[in-house]
């Protein structure tokens, strides 16, 4: 359970955004939430990858334009070379013919792999399954490169491979933390702007003629409003 992991690392049990710290089967580290008389992990965007503390500047909500940092580069670079290198393993050029039709072209579909004679069989294996099951040295090379160039974007100039799990975990968490803080802040700020224009329009309508309300609006109510 998630309270247990953070008392046990001395931080606070209350949950505010990650939700959980899920230890699988393999003995690999996760975020989830749990849920259900079973208290199974489930995996739901709006607690799980919506409240997810991202690096500064890296927020999903920008579009692809908008990813304008030397960060952002070097982890698309590092994500674009792992994905590269696992079609490659999925999909090797010796065992498929690459097709499309004019329709799917023009819709901007990718090619699709198609078995070449008698290669069937062998590429029912080359699922990621087996692949992150095999873990050959290519692949874990490339994720320590995509895990370097993100704890770069996170500032952390002491990451190295060796860093552990709980140590990564306690560090999203305090950030995970921080953001609550300041969401709770800004949500605080806001109710209070609504509450004082509010009572300033209530004032301007009691002051008139019944029912009519003031146009005119001082300078010092005149904010944005989320």
């Amino acid at each position: 359970m998630y309270a247990d992991w953070a008392k046990q690392h001395g931080l606070d049990a209350r949950d505010t955004g990650i939700d959980l710290v899920a230890q699988t089967t393999t003995g690999e580290l996760g975020l989830c939430t749990w849920l259900g008389v079973g208290n199974d992990p489930r995996y739901t965007p709006t607690t799980t990858f919506e409240t997810f503390p991202f690096p500064d500047g890296l927020s999903p909500t920008l579009s692809a334009a908008e990813y304008n940092n030397q960060f952002a580069t070097n982890i698309a670079i590092a994500a674009h070379r792992l994905n590269e290198l696992r079609e490659n393993w999925l999909n090797p050029n010796e065992w498929v013919d690459w097709t499309r039709t004019d329709e799917e072209a023009r819709a901007g579909y990718p090619a699709r792999a198609i078995p070449k004679l008698s290669c069937d069989l062998v590429l029912k294996d080359r699922t990621l399954t087996n692949l992150y099951n095999e873990r050959p040295t290519w692949q874990g090379n490339a994720h320590e490169q995509l895990d370097a160039a993100v704890a770069t974007a996170y500032g952390w100039t002491d990451y190295t491979e060796a860093m552990s799990d709980d140590e990564i975990l306690r560090r999203l968490l305090i950030l995970n933390q921080e953001a609550a803080k300041n969401s709770r802040t800004a949500h605080l700020q806001e109710s209070a702007i609504r509450r004082a224009v509010g009572r300033h329009y209530s004032g301007i309508e009691s002051s008139n003629s019944p029912g009519v309300r003031s146009t005119s609006t001082p300078l010092s109510v005149v904010v944005y409003v989320r």
